[in-house]
């Protein structure tokens, strides 16, 4: 789909703000709901395509019929980091996903598919998202519900890592375990720990509260 100056106009409940970001694969845009909501979203989201009705809100008026952002706040906190990091080119790990062309399918555009696909697909609480594919976008085939074992695994590390799971490393000054993350540019050290285990389990509980709340 070609990139529009969608700027000014208004979608439904939405009006579009500015530009929020753009490259041959098109753009994505900041825009403000009448409830007083701000979301970015691509074009193909605010004009809909011959596959997908075009969003007409910031999910509030889902919200209000069912309520399921609020019974499921995880799950939902983890549709939202999924669609930001495909989508919203200021996110610090957009270049690892949408910047390499990772996208969310169109059946997922919309909150409530997803969540009945999760509730249906082994959801748990100390469970993550992950894609069998990990080169392939998200989508109800690519993907499924892991431990953290297993999705640190199948994500692309950087060849100096030696341990196999992303923010853990080995001291051999210390001979002892080192996790950290970075998000939004910022880097925080969860220290040593003796066993792998530990050191990764680490790492995915600051995941988990990144997860639920957007800070470290």
């Amino acid at each position: 789909m070609e990139n529009k100056n969608l700027i000014g106009k208004s979608f439904g409940h939405l009006t579009v703000k500015s530009l929020n970001y753009s490259d041959n694969r098109g753009a994505s845009w900041n825009c403000k709901c009448e409830c007083g909501k701000e979301i970015i979203l691509q074009t193909s989201h605010i004009l809909g395509t011959k596959n997908r009705n075009p969003d007409k809100s910031c999910g509030c008026m889902n919200k209000a019929q069912d309520g399921n952002t609020i019974k499921h706040k995880r799950i939902y906190s983890i549709y939202k980091c999924m669609m930001n990091r495909c989508n919203n080119g200021k996110v610090d790990n957009y270049e690892r996903y949408g910047g390499k062309g990772v996208t969310v399918c169109d059946e997922w555009n919309t909150f409530n598919p997803f969540l009945t696909w999760s509730l249906a697909n082994g959801y748990k609480e100390d469970l993550t998202i992950d894609r069998k594919d990990s080169k392939n976008q998200y989508s109800p085939s690519n993907c499924r519900w892991v431990d953290y074992f297993v999705q640190a695994t199948n994500k692309c590390i950087y060849k100096n890592n030696t341990t196999g799971y992303k923010g853990v490393s080995y001291s051999k000054d210390f001979k002892l375990y080192r996790a950290y993350i970075m998000r939004n540019k910022i880097k925080k050290e969860l220290g040593y720990f003796k066993t792998l285990e530990e050191a990764v389990k680490a790492r995915k509980d600051i995941e988990e509260k990144y997860i639920r709340t957007g800070t470290l």
